[in-house]
């Protein structure tokens, strides 16, 4: 890809908290030329910050609908730190969808079930928990679940080919070698 735009902007934050950002880029496609929209966050973490996470969440997405050309195709990904098990709402999920993307796994609110609404067309290991924690151990739900997640990937409406959290596990079901960080990566095409 190459890069054809790109900024960042500061989001609410509160006394004493790490400085948080919503950082964009326009990437066109070379051999095709198509074009499309990235946004990327990190939002406050703990469950004392829940307005403070839907706030940095307004701005997120009042940036990406400033930035984003009309109708080019985009996506929202980062660590929220919200999963559909926060109270009183998952608040950074509802306030990306309600600006009409799409969670490719269909997560259902205080459920592992996977909603209707899901693009997904082929899942590996998204059952299992998006964050670690740096144990071997990853939570996890049965195969046919969606994991808890922290971290998400929202597109517009297009075709979701994969969803893959990726994980190097061993023959019982635990990470392998060197954990490079809490949380796991995810992938989608």
């Amino acid at each position: 890809v190459r890069m054809v735009s790109q900024g960042s902007q500061n989001l609410p934050q509160c006394s004493g908290c790490t400085a948080r950002y919503v950082a964009w880029a326009v990437l066109e496609q070379k051999w095709t030329g198509d074009r499309f929209f990235f946004a990327n966050s990190h939002l406050e973490a703990t469950s004392r910050y829940y307005a403070l996470r839907k706030s940095q969440t307004r701005a997120m997405m009042d940036e990406v609908e400033l930035r984003r050309p009309k109708g080019m195709p985009a996506f929202v990904v980062g660590d929220f730190n919200s999963t559909r098990y926060a109270t009183p709402t998952n608040a950074p999920y509802d306030e990306i969808v309600s600006h009409g993307f799409v969670d490719p796994l269909g997560h259902t609110y205080k459920s592992p079930k996977i909603s209707s609404k899901a693009t997904a067309e082929k899942r590996i290991r998204a059952h299992y928990n998006s964050h670690n924690n740096f144990v071997r151990t990853v939570p996890h739900y049965s195969s046919n679940e969606n994991g808890s997640n922290l971290d998400y990937i929202f597109t517009t409406k297009m075709r979701t080919l994969l969803w893959e959290t990726v994980l190097n596990l061993d023959s019982s079901g635990k990470l392998a070698g060197v954990i490079p960080s809490d949380h796991n990566m995810l992938v989608a095409k």
